[in-house]
């Protein structure tokens, strides 16, 4: 499919998903909306060329078209699923590795740590 084409499709499906109050929130489910999830997608799609050329662009625009589904609202459950899975794995990054905790969990001098390749 030409990139146009995809891009334009991909652009419908956004459209789609701003239309839905039940499936356009992150988090999922959530009385109280932090955000919108086709303003996500659309921000995603409008910047993918400017920060991965046109294969980026591609590739953004696939993500999206490939949440197509015959059944609108399965349509919707994975549009939703992809808005979620960019703002939480690209857009809020954790600290998963406790990194930005303080502790004192090695207590092992640094006289007795073990060296690497004759490195000190």
């Amino acid at each position: 499919m030409p990139l146009a084409q995809l891009v334009y499709q991909a652009e419908k499906l956004v459209k789609m998903l701003s239309s839905s109050d039940e499936f356009n929130k992150f988090p999922p489910g959530s009385p109280k909306c932090n955000l919108m999830l086709d303003r996500i997608l659309a921000a995603m799609l409008s910047s993918a060329r400017a920060c991965g050329g046109e294969g980026g662009m591609r590739y953004t625009a696939c993500a999206i078209y490939a949440c197509c589904y015959e059944d609108n609202e399965m349509t919707l459950r994975y549009l939703q699923s992809l808005g979620t899975a960019w703002v939480s794995h690209l857009l809020f990054v954790p600290k998963g590795n406790g990194s930005h905790i303080i502790t004192r969990m090695n207590s092992t001098p640094p006289e007795n740590k073990p060296r690497r390749l004759g490195i000190q």
